[in-house]
C-alpha cells in the first residue's frame, strides 16, 4: 500500500520520464505478452506511469512492429506552414498518432477546417489513417463532421482536412448548460441518428465518448474522430478483417465488453458505448470507474462491475437535478440498462432500436425494453391522459362508461366482422369468373374483373351501405394501382357520399382522393382539397389528421418541386408516423429517400431505401409485392449512378419475387420490363432494350389497351432508345405517339404531356431544326409553369433546354437571362452542389464563351466540372462534356497543354461510352483538330477534320448546321495548307448552310463568312474578299457585342486587306478601334493577331524602331504560346525579315528567314506560298551579298509561286517588282 501511495505522488514529469525508460526496454521487440506484462506491472506500481506508457505504446505501434519503423523523417508543422491548399493557423490538439490544427484555405481565409496530420509514418499508421479518410468520405450526415480534402506532405505524412466544428465536448456542454431532461434526450437522439448513418454505411465507430461528440452553439451535435473505426462485413454483420492493434485501441471507460475481450466488433458494440454516454447524460457519472490501466483490470471491471440504475445515482454536485430520478426510474432505467447489457443478445440490436425506445418514452408510449403487461400499458395511458383520469370522484361513472363503451366496441367488432364477411363474399363472386370450371370464355384481364365488379356493386349491395362503402374505397385504391386514376376518384367520391361528413372514415376517404388526384397529376387540385379538408377541423387539429396532412403535403410539395418545404413537411409527418396507416408509414420513408435523391444526396437516398427494405421484411416477411416494388426503385437509383452490377442484382431479385407472387400477366411486370429495358439501354444493348420495352407494351395492351398511360410510357422509352442511336426521325415518331396517348388519357395540362413536348424539342434540336425546337421548349416550359410554378426542377430543365436552343440560334441575350434565372432557382431548390447546378453552369459557361467572356466561361466550367466529379466520378459522359468545353476555353486563352489533356480525356470517355460513331464524338474530334491546327500540326488536324465531317454526314441530313460547321473547319485547314480551290468550295457550302439554318448575326455565321473572304484574298481576289468581309462585319455589328471575338477577327482581316492595298491610314484607324475593344478579352490569339498588324502598320509608316520592338515581342509571345515550332511563328519571322530587308540588313534577313523556314516546314508543304516567299527573299538577300545561287533561287521560286498562284496574283507581282510581299514597301535604293 505504501509503495502504491508513494508512486501516486510522482510528478507528471517524473511519470513521463519513467514511462520513456520502460518504453526504451521494449525497443526492437514486438511481443504483445511482454508489453502487457510491463503495462500491468507499471500499473500496479505507478498508475500515472502506466497511463503515459500506454499513450507512448499507442503512438509507436510497439504492439505490432519494432519502434524503429516509426522513425521516419516526419515534419512537425507550425503556424503559417502550408499543407496542400491550406495554411495552418494554430494547433488545436494532438492524439495518439497525429496533430490537429485549425487551418484556412489559402484562397479563402474565411473557409476554416480542422486539419489532421499524421506524425507517425509507419505502414500500419498510414494504413489506419487512410482507412479513416475512406470512412469519412463515405459518410454524409448533418451530425457527422465531414471530410473536405486529403493529401500527402513531401515527407510522406498523410493529412486530411475535415469540417471545423466550433463548440464544446458533450460532457462540457451538458455541465455548462442547464438542460432539462427532455432537451437532453432530444440531443441524444440526434447523436443516435448520426451513429445510425455510420452503421447504415457499414462503419463501426469503435470510440464513442463525450470528447468525440462536439455540440455547437445552436445545440446541434457533431460526431467526430473515426480514427479507430472499422468496416462492417456486409455478409457477417461483424467487424471486417482489421489488425489486432485496432482491436486493442480503445477508450476503456467507454469500451464494450467484446472490445476489451478481443472479440469481433459489431454495430451492437457501438450501442454499448452509446449506452455509457446515455448513462452519463442521465446521471453526470459513468456506470463504473476503472481503477487501473492494465488490460486485466480494464477487462475485469467492464465485464463484472455492478451497474446501478440511473435513478439511484443522481447528480452528486447538482442536487437539483436529482428530481429527475422520478422520471428516470422505470422506463429510462430500463433503456439505459438494456443498452449496457453485457451479453450482446440482451442489448439493443441497433442504434435505431435504442432511439425508438427514447422516442416512445418522450411520447408517453410503452417502450420495447419492458414487458407489455396490462398494468404497465394502463399506467402509460394514464400518464398521457392525467386530466381525464384525475377525477377520482367520478370513478364509478367512469367504470360504467367503460362498460358501456366496451359493449359498444363489441357490437362494432361484430358489425365489422359482418361487413368483412360480405366484402369477402362479393370479391369471391368476382373472381369466380376466372375459375376455369365456371367459365369457358377467353382469358379475362384484371381491369375487366374490376369493371365487372363496379357494374355489380350498386345493385348487389344496395341495402348494405357499410359494405358498399368499404368496397368502393378498396376498389378505388385498386383502380389507382391499375393506372385508372379518374375511375379511382369517382369510386372514392361515391364512398365519401355514404359516410357522415365529419367521421374518421370520411377523412380517410378524403385522403385517398387526394392521393389519387396526385397520381393523376392534378397537383393544384390536390393541394386545394387538402387545405379544405384540414380546415374543416377547428384548432387543435387531431394528431392523426395532422400526420396524414403532413405526409400528403410533403408528397405534393415534392411533386411540384418545392423540395425544401417538402423536407420540412416530411419531418413533421415523421414525428407523428405512429399515427399513419402502416402502408403510409412505409410510403413516408420511400418519399423521403426519393426526396434526398432529388436534392443530391444519393448515398443517403439509397441507404434510406435499403432501410425501408429491412422494415418491409420485418412487416411482411421475405416475399411481398411492396418489397419487390422497392427493389425496382433501388434498381433505378443505382442505374442513375451507373452502378449496373448492383442495379442488375436488384432487378433480378424483384423479378424472382414477382414470379413467386404473381403469374406472368400481372400488371407489376410492366414496370419491371421498363426498368429492365432502361438497364439494357444504358448498357447500349439497344436491340435487347427495345425487345424488353415491347414486352411491357404488349402486356399493357393485353391487360388494359393501347390508350393507357403505361403504353405511352413504353412509346416514350422507345423514343429515348432511338434518340440514343441518333435515329432522330424514329425517336420523333415514338414521342408523338406517346404524347397522343397522354393527351387522350390526361388531357392537355399534365406533366406527361410536358415531358413529351420537351423530348420532341430535344429531338428537333438534334436534327438542327432550331426554330421548331424553340417553339416546343416554350410550350413545355409554359405547361410546367402552369402545373408547378417556376420554382420546380422541371421548369428549370425547360429553361435550360430552351436557353441552349436560343444560344444555338444566336439569341444570346435571352439565353443568358434564362440560364441565370434557372441557376438562381436551382440553387434555391437544391443548394450549391447538386448535379443540376453543374448542368446549368456548364451551359452558361458555353454561352459566355460564345459571347467572348472567356474568364467568365472558364470560371463557370471549372465550377461545373468540380460538382460533376463530386457526383459522377471521373468516367461519366458528363465529365467528358465538361472537359471538352473547358478545353475550348483554355485553347482560346492560349493554354494549349492543359486544353489538349482535357480534350483527350473527353475523347477517351466518349469512345468508351458511345463507341466509334456518335455526335458527341464528332464534336470532340473536331475540337482536337482545331487545337492541333492552332499548335501548327496541320496534317494531323486535316485528318481529324475529315473524320469529323464524314461522321456528321453519316448522322445528319445534308443541310444540318452541324455539317456546315464541319465544312467550315475543313475548309479553313485546307486554306491554311494552301489548297485554296477546295477550301473555297467548302466555305461557300458552309456559308450557304448557315444562311439557311441560322440567323444572319449568329457568331458562327459571322466567322464562316469572314473565312470565306479570307480565302478570296488568299486567291488574290481582293475586291471579292473585301465585299465578303464587309458583309461579315455588317452582320456582326448588327447582332454581336462590338468586342466579340468573331467580329474582331473580321475587322483584323479587313485591316490586312487595307495594308495589302496600301490604305495605311484606314488600316490604322480600324486597328486602333479593334485593339481598344479587345482589351481584357483574355483571347491570346486575337491579341497577338492585332499586335502583329500593329507592327506592320509601323513598318509601313517607316517607324522601324517601334515596328522591330513589336515584332520581337510578338514572336516571343507566339513562341511562349505554342511552345514548339509553329507556322504563325514562321509568318512573324518572315514579316520581321521583310522589315530588315527594308533596312538593307541582309545577314539579319537570312537569319530570320532560316527561323521562318524552320517554323513553316513543320506543317506546310514545300509548295506553300509562305515557304516560296522565304526562298524568293532569301535569293534576293544572297544576290545583294554577292553570294552564289541567289539569282537561281530567286528565279526558280518566283516561277513556282507564279504557277501556284497565277501570274496576276498580288504576291507574284510584289515579288517580281522587288517589293516586300505583305508589307508593300520598296526597300531603300530599289528602282
Amino acid at each position: 500500500m505504501a509503495e502504491r501511495s508513494k508512486g501516486s505522488e510522482l510528478s507528471e514529469l517524473d511519470a513521463k520520464r519513467r514511462a520513456r525508460g520502460i518504453l526504451a526496454t521494449l525497443k526492437g521487440g514486438n511481443q504483445r505478452a511482454l508489453v502487457e506484462m510491463v503495462m500491468e506491472l507499471a500499473g500496479k506500481e505507478h498508475p500515472r506511469v502506466a497511463h503515459h506508457l500506454n499513450d507512448m505504446v499507442m503512438k509507436c505501434d510497439v504492439l505490432t512492429q519494432p519502434p524503429t519503423e516509426n522513425l521516419a523523417n516526419v515534419s512537425l508543422l507550425k503556424e503559417g506552414d502550408q499543407c496542400g491548399p491550406f495554411r495552418l493557423e494554430k494547433k488545436l490538439g494532438e492524439g495518439g498518432s497525429g496533430f490537429v490544427y485549425l487551418a484556412t484555405r489559402t484562397d479563402d481565409l474565411d473557409f476554416k477546417v480542422a486539419l489532421k496530420v499524421l506524425n507517425i509514418v509507419s505502414p500500419k499508421a498510414v494504413k489506419r489513417f487512410r482507412r479513416e479518410c475512406n470512412i469519412l468520405a463515405s459518410l454524409k450526415h448533418p451530425n457527422i463532421a465531414h471530410l473536405i480534402d486529403a493529401g500527402v506532405l513531401p515527407t510522406g505524412q498523410p493529412w486530411m482536412a475535415m469540417e471545423y466544428v466550433e463548440g464544446q465536448n458533450l460532457d462540457v456542454y451538458l455541465e455548462r448548460n442547464s438542460l432539462d431532461l427532455r432537451t437532453r434526450l432530444k440531443l441524444f437522439l440526434k447523436i443516435c441518428a448520426a451513429l445510425s448513418h455510420a452503421h447504415q454505411n457499414l462503419v463501426i465507430h469503435s470510440d464513442i465518448k463525450p470528447s468525440n461528440i462536439m455540440v455547437m452553439a445552436n445545440g446541434q451535435p457533431k460526431l467526430l474522430d473515426f480514427g479507430i473505426a472499422v468496416w462492417l462485413d456486409p455478409d457477417t454483420g461483424g467487424q471486417g478483417n482489421q489488425t489486432m492493434l485496432v482491436d486493442k485501441m480503445m477508450t476503456p471507460n467507454y469500451a464494450s465488453p467484446e472490445q476489451t475481450n478481443g472479440m469481433r466488433l459489431t454495430a451492437v458494440s457501438d450501442v454499448y458505448s452509446l449506452g455509457v454516454v446515455f448513462y452519463e447524460l442521465l446521471t453526470g457519472k459513468r456506470p463504473y470507474d476503472i481503477a487501473g490501466t492494465s488490460m486485466s483490470v480494464i477487462t475485469r471491471t467492464i465485464n463484472q462491475a455492478n451497474i446501478e440504475r440511473p435513478s439511484r445515482v443522481g447528480f452528486a454536485e447538482q442536487p437539483q437535478k436529482n428530481a429527475w430520478s422520478k422520471f428516470t426510474s422505470g422506463d429510462l432505467d430500463r433503456i439505459a440498462l438494456k443498452a449496457l447489457a453485457r451479453d450482446t443478445r440482451d442489448r439493443y440490436q441497433s442504434v435505431e432500436a435504442l432511439g425508438t425506445d427514447i422516442v416512445l418514452y418522450l411520447k408517453g408510449l410503452p417502450i420495447q425494453a419492458r414487458p407489455m403487461t396490462s398494468l404497465y400499458r394502463f399506467r402509460k395511458f394514464a400518464m398521457r391522459n392525467r386530466l381525464a383520469l384525475g377525477f377520482a370522484t367520478l370513478s364509478f361513472l367512469a367504470l360504467s362508461l367503460f362498460t358501456i363503451n366496451l359493449q359498444q366496441q363489441r357490437m362494432a367488432v361484430e358489425r365489422e366482422k359482418q361487413t368483412s364477411e360480405r366484402v369477402t363474399e362479393f370479391l369471391i363472386s368476382l373472381f369466380e369468373q376466372i375459375d376455369p370450371d365456371r367459365t369457358r370464355v377467353r382469358d379475362i384481364t384484371a381491369l375487366e374483373i374490376m369493371e365487372n365488379g363496379r357494374r355489380q356493386l350498386p345493385r348487389s349491395l344496395s341495402d348494405e351501405p357499410a359494405v358498399q362503402t368499404r368496397l368502393l374505397q378498396s376498389m378505388g385504391l385498386v383502380y389507382r394501382a391499375l393506372g385508372q386514376d379518374q375511375v379511382s376518384i369517382d369510386l372514392l367520391e361515391q364512398a365519401l357520399e355514404k359516410v357522415p361528413p365529419d367521421s374518421e372514415k370520411a377523412f380517410s376517404i378524403e385522403f385517398d382522393i387526394i392521393a389519387s388526384l396526385m397520381s393523376r397529376g392534378d397537383y393544384q387540385d390536390s393541394i386545394q382539397r387538402l387545405e379544405k379538408t384540414v380546415s374543416r377541423f377547428p384548432e387543435p387539429v387531431p394528431a392523426w389528421i395532422q400526420a396524414h396532412r403532413w405526409f400528403l403535403e410533403g408528397s405534393q410539395l415534392f411533386h411540384i418541386g418545392q423540395y425544401r418545404r417538402a423536407w420540412d413537411a416530411f419531418d413533421k409527418a415523421k414525428d407523428l408516423a405512429d399515427l399513419l396507416k402502416p402502408g403510409r408509414r412505409l410510403d413516408l420513408l420511400k418519399m423521403q429517400s426519393l426526396l434526398k435523391w432529388e436534392m443530391g444526396y444519393p448515398d443517403e437516398a439509397i441507404a434510406e431505401l435499403e432501410r425501408l427494405l429491412v422494415m418491409q421484411r420485418q412487416e411482411f416477411g421475405e416475399v411481398h409485392s411492396s418489397i419487390a416494388w422497392n427493389l425496382l426503385n433501388l434498381a433505378q437509383l443505382e442505374l442513375d449512378r451507373l452502378n449496373f452490377e448492383r442495379a442488375t442484382e436488384q432487378l433480378d431479385a424483384a423479378e424472382h419475387m414477382f414470379q413467386q407472387l404473381f403469374d406472368e400477366r400481372h400488371p407489376a411486370y410492366i414496370e419491371y420490363y421498363y426498368k429492365r429495358g432502361n438497364l439494357l439501354l444504358d448498357l447500349e444493348q439497344y436491340s435487347e432494350a427495345e425487345e424488353t420495352y415491347r414486352m411491357g407494351m404488349a402486356l399493357t395492351e393485353t391487360l388494359f389497351d393501347k390508350q393507357h398511360s403505361l403504353y405511352a410510357q413504353g412509346l416514350n422509352v422507345m423514343g429515348v432508345s432511338n434518340f440514343r442511336q441518333a435515329k432522330y426521325d424514329e425517336a420523333e415518331s415514338f414521342y408523338r405517339q406517346a404524347m397522343t396517348v397522354y393527351l387522350e388519357v390526361f388531357g392537355e395540362v399534365h406533366p406527361k404531356v410536358a415531358m413529351c413536348l420537351n423530348n420532341l424539342a430535344v429531338a428537333y434540336n438534334a436534327k438542327d431544326d432550331l426554330k421548331g425546337s424553340i417553339l416546343l421548349h416554350r410550350q413545355a416550359l409554359g405547361l410546367h409553369v402552369q402545373l408547378y410554378g417556376k420554382k420546380h426542377s422541371q421548369a428549370v430543365n425547360d429553361m435550360n433546354n430552351l436557353a441552349a436552343a436560343l444560344k444555338d440560334l444566336g439569341n444570346l441575350d435571352e439565353a443568358q437571362e434564362l440560364y441565370t434565372e434557372a441557376l438562381t432557382i436551382s440553387r434555391e431548390i437544391f443548394g450549391e452542389d447538386h448535379p443540376k447546378i453543374g448542368i446549368i453552369l456548364n451551359n452558361l459557361g458555353d454561352l459566355l464563351y460564345s459571347m467572348s467572356d472567356l474568364r467568365g466561361a472558364l470560371e463557370k466550367q471549372r465550377e461545373a466540372l468540380a460538382i460533376r466529379r463530386k457526383y459522377y466520378g471521373d468516367d461519366h459522359w458528363k465529365i467528358a462534356q465538361s472537359q471538352n468545353n473547358l478545353a475550348i476555353i483554355l485553347q482560346r486563352m492560349g493554354n494549349y497543354a492543359e486544353a489538349e489533356t482535357a480534350l483527350r480525356q473527353a475523347l477517351r470517355i466518349w469512345k468508351a461510352t458511345y463507341g466509334e460513331q456518335h455526335p458527341e464524338l464528332a464534336i470532340g474530334i473536331s475540337n482536337l483538330a482545331s487545337l492541333l491546327r492552332e499548335k501548327g500540326d496541320y496534317p494531323a488536324a486535316l485528318d481529324l477534320f475529315q473524320q469529323s465531317l464524314a461522321m456528321r454526314e453519316a448522322i445528319y441530313d445534308p443541310g444540318a448546321p452541324s455539317i456546315g460547321f464541319a465544312q467550315w473547319k475543313l475548309g479553313q485547314i485546307k486554306m491554311f495548307l494552301g489548297d485554296y480551290d477546295e477550301a473555297l468550295d467548302l466555305l461557300k457550302r458552309a456559308e450557304a448552310n448557315y444562311a439557311a439554318s441560322l440567323k444572319p448575326g449568329h457568331p458562327k455565321n459571322v466567322r464562316c463568312t469572314t473565312l470565306l473572304g479570307q480565302c478570296y484574298a488568299s486567291l488574290g481576289l481582293l475586291e471579292q474578299a473585301e465585299t465578303v468581309i464587309r458583309r461579315a462585319i455588317e452582320m456582326g455589328e448588327s447582332h454581336l457585342d462590338p468586342g466579340h471575338a468573331n467580329l474582331l477577327w473580321a475587322n483584323s482581316d479587313l485591316v490586312e486587306l487595307h495594308l495589302v492595298q496600301g490604305q495605311v491610314a484606314a488600316a490604322e484607324s480600324l486597328l486602333e478601334r479593334s485593339m481598344t475593344l479587345e482589351q481584357g478579352s483574355g483571347d491570346a490569339k486575337i491579341h497577338l493577331r492585332l499586335r502583329s498588324l500593329q507592327a506592320r502598320v509601323k513598318a509601313l509608316q517607316e517607324d522601324h524602331e517601334t515596328a522591330e520592338a513589336l515584332y520581337t515581342q510578338v514572336i516571343d509571345d507566339y513562341r511562349k504560346l505554342f511552345g514548339r515550332p509553329n507556322p504563325r511563328v514562321g509568318e512573324a519571322y518572315l514579316e520581321f525579315a521583310q522589315l530588315k530587308w527594308v533596312q538593307n540588313r541582309y545577314e539579319d534577313v537570312l537569319q530570320d528567314l532560316s527561323l521562318a523556314e524552320e517554323n513553316l516546314a513543320v506543317s506546310l508543304p514545300e509548295s506553300h506560298q509562305s515557304r516560296l516567299l522565304v526562298r524568293i527573299l532569301e535569293g534576293r538577300a544572297l544576290r545583294e551579298l554577292g553570294r552564289e545561287g541567289g539569282d537561281s533561287l530567286f528565279e526558280e521560286s518566283l516561277k513556282r509561286l507564279s504557277r501556284s498562284m497565277g501570274k496576276d496574283h498580288y504576291l507574284v507581282i510584289q515579288a517580281r517588282d522587288d517589293t516586300l510581299g505583305p508589307l508593300v514597301v520598296k526597300r531603300k535604293g530599289a528602282l
